[in-house]
């Protein structure tokens, strides 16, 4: 899984290369929710002005009777300097037992350092809503770094 991650995040990066115009984020992060959840992953992101960008983000989930992995497109925003905010559309892989490929929607609220460093820092509350036969709510803080 790591190195599905790795080869998705070479081939958006390439992509996201070939416009000068403006910046990419690569954005790793891990965390831990509800029910003894876990996660990691990676966040691809191409600024679309100084305060917004869009990209791909890959997580992996780890409960404590289930693997699954999200993909998906993501919206940021950053406001005050400081703050920042996301929400994207995740499809959901390998889901329970019978692995369904279902959809659901994430979102994340946080705290960035306002710096002129490499890498950043931050802290974020997630919320991952997943549309399976039940509806299933995952609330977890990540952190991670933005570089």
């Amino acid at each position: 899984m790591k190195k599905i991650i790795l080869g998705i995040s070479f081939v958006v990066s390439s992509i996201f290369a070939y416009d000068d115009s403006s910046s990419v984020t690569i954005r790793p992060h891990f965390g831990y929710g509800t029910n003894s959840t876990q996660h990691y992953g990676l966040k691809i992101l191409k600024a679309s002005n100084a305060n917004q960008a869009y990209g791909l983000e890959v997580t992996r989930f780890t409960t404590n009777i289930d693997q699954f992995t999200a993909v998906g497109i993501i919206l940021e925003e950053r406001s005050y300097s400081w703050f920042h905010s996301s929400i994207g559309t995740v499809g959901y892989f390998n889901y329970e037992a019978n692995n369904q490929n279902i959809i659901g929607l994430t979102s994340n609220l946080g705290w960035e350092p306002h710096s002129k460093t490499l890498f950043k820092p931050f802290i974020a509350y997630r919320n991952d809503v997943i549309f399976a036969k039940r509806i299933r709510t995952i609330h977890s803080i990540s952190i991670g770094l933005r570089f």
